[in-house]
């Protein structure tokens, strides 16, 4: 199974384009970050969200945010028009949750999203009316 779970920042603002089918594409570009100090080292990743949810999330995806993606990663492998060889790492969003802006206090984001798998009972039990 190829599955990526990873907490990033956008690159670039979502652009979305179609198909000749009509099939919205919503593409941004991903910084996963790893180490820290002298060692931190950024991996970029080109995303895409097929259809409709690409289409719905794509003017909430801005350079600068912090988002949770899972999908499935790909190398796609090309050659260059100046005759090198070349990489990327890409990946087929499947689920994407938005955590706030780049500088945004992680426990802020986890305190936004607490409420989102709740069921509606439960949450009816924390308003204070």
């Amino acid at each position: 199974m190829n599955n990526l779970n990873a907490v990033g920042n956008i690159g670039s603002d979502a652009e979305v384009r179609f198909t000749k089918e009509g099939t919205a594409i919503a593409s941004f570009s991903f910084a996963l970050s790893s180490g820290y100090g002298d060692k931190k080292k950024t991996t970029w990743l080109r995303c895409s969200i097929i259809g409709k949810r690409g289409e719905t999330l794509a003017p909430m995806l801005n350079k600068g945010s912090q988002v949770a993606i899972t999908g499935e990663i790909s190398l796609n492998e090309y050659v260059a028009k100046d005759g090198t060889n070349k990489s990327s790492l890409e990946c087929l969003v499947s689920n994407v949750t938005l955590l706030g802006k780049k500088d945004a206090a992680p426990r802020e984001a986890a305190k936004a999203n607490a409420y989102q798998n709740q069921p509606l009972d439960e949450l009816e039990s924390d308003i204070p009316f």
